[in-house]
């Protein structure tokens, strides 16, 4: 991670403005750290810009510790909860439906999301209810 911060940072001063570096990690600080990535390391020496906490394709996580992140990080970073496009059921995955996606957002910004990473979205149907709902302000804080 070290070295690709000084690749960004290069990029930056040759095109003359900030690029921000964010890495997306599990929605757990221990399954992360159980992997060997260093969130903490990375937000505490000002390596990454923005930690991005997703669920990997199976199931929306309804359940980041978003205090727990933050604590482990120093507060030094923002911390945006993700969701990946699906929900996990009975062995089978589909995909998450506006309503789900709704009451993860609303979980989320209880806990004190500042914002939303929504991942493979592009899966539903760019016409549909989840797609409609996102773009019209869906998933805004109540």
């Amino acid at each position: 991670m070290r070295q690709i911060r000084k690749v960004v940072n290069a990029a930056a001063a040759k095109r003359g403005h900030t690029i921000t570096l964010s890495v997306r990690l599990l929605p757990k600080p221990s399954e992360s750290r159980n992997l060997g990535m260093e969130a903490d390391v990375w937000a505490k020496e000002g390596i990454v810009d923005v930690i991005v906490t997703c669920n990997h394709w199976a199931s929306i996580d309804f359940d980041i510790p978003l205090a727990e992140w933050r604590t482990w990080t120093g507060h030094k970073v923002p911390i945006v909860p993700g969701a990946d496009s699906g929900i996990a059921e009975n062995g089978k995955r589909r995909f998450a439906t506006f309503e789900e996606y709704r009451r993860w957002a609303r979980i989320m910004h209880e806990r004190g999301a500042k914002g939303l990473y929504l991942f493979n979205l592009f899966q539903h149907p760019q016409d549909g209810p989840v797609w409609n709902g996102v773009l019209s302000g869906g998933l805004a804080p109540l």
